[in-house]
């Protein structure tokens, strides 16, 4: 099987301020993304390194609208993105359908130059987190080392999803966040209803659960792992600070 990868012109790239990141808009943009965008009043935006990215799989079956990625790479692990975003658009119908992808990389580590412009590997369908992990295995051990040196630009890829979404509203989310089951059409719906006369700002509580039970499928279900210690407010044991916004009680 034959994957299409996309063609990246260094020349098109924009800078950030500092000259240090380089940005590309769209480089492949879900099919549906434009349609969406106007059903919709809210877009995903969200930012990944190559690492996470399968986790947009399950966020994509979750969320039924727009979604806007920046995913940040260097050097040959460029290929490995633009090969793993290829599968994932040839897989998976909502991948292809609602995600629109934008890539930063690294000034002093451009894309690595390639020749061949598909692959035939025959990887399945069934397991994107495996397959992923097959491709990384292609970096060396120098873009590893270097990553693990390197900060993570989180604002500027937050930022480049966030600007390069085409809603009135954006919910601002990780990778690794999963919607709840018929987010975006409730969402939709309460935002549409909204008074907010200026700029408005909401909250929405976020959940981390045991790897043993289902996804929830409605607020009772979370409710009830939460009230059996299935689940817990994000990072509660982490770093609650870091959420200290979220009234859960409420």
């Amino acid at each position: 099987m034959k994957y299409r990868v996309p063609v990246v012109h260094q020349a098109l790239a924009r800078w950030d301020t500092k000259r240090l990141y380089n940005f590309f808009d769209y480089v492949l943009s879900g099919d549906k993304f434009i349609e969406l965008s106007e059903k919709y009043t809210v877009t995903i935006a969200t930012h990944s390194s190559p690492e996470k990215l399968h986790s947009l799989v399950e966020v994509s079956q979750h969320w039924t609208g727009p979604i806007s990625v920046s995913v940040f790479t260097l050097a040959e692990e460029f290929l490995v993105t633009e090969l793993y975003i290829a599968y994932l658009r040839q897989c998976f119908h909502q991948v292809r359908d609602q995600i629109s992808f934008h890539l930063v990389y690294p000034h002093d580590y451009p894309p690595i130059n390639y020749i061949n412009s598909t692959f035939n590997y025959n990887y399945s369908c069934e397991n994107p987190e495996s397959v992923l992990s097959e491709l990384m295995k292609h970096r060396n051990s120098r873009i590893i080392e270097l990553k693990n040196k390197m900060l993570y630009p989180q604002n500027h890829l937050r930022n480049h999803a966030r600007r390069n979404c085409k809603t009135e509203y954006i919910f601002l989310t990780d990778v690794d966040i999963i919607p709840s089951t018929g987010m975006a059409e409730v969402l939709d719906e309460f935002l549409r209803k909204s008074k907010c006369e200026k700029l408005c700002a909401y909250v929405i509580p976020v959940y981390e659960m045991s790897e043993n039970v289902s996804f929830p499928q409605n607020k009772s279900e979370m409710i009830k792992l939460a009230n059996n210690g299935l689940a817990r407010p994000f990072h509660q044991k982490i770093y609650a600070d870091g959420h200290f916004s979220t009234n859960y009680s409420r």
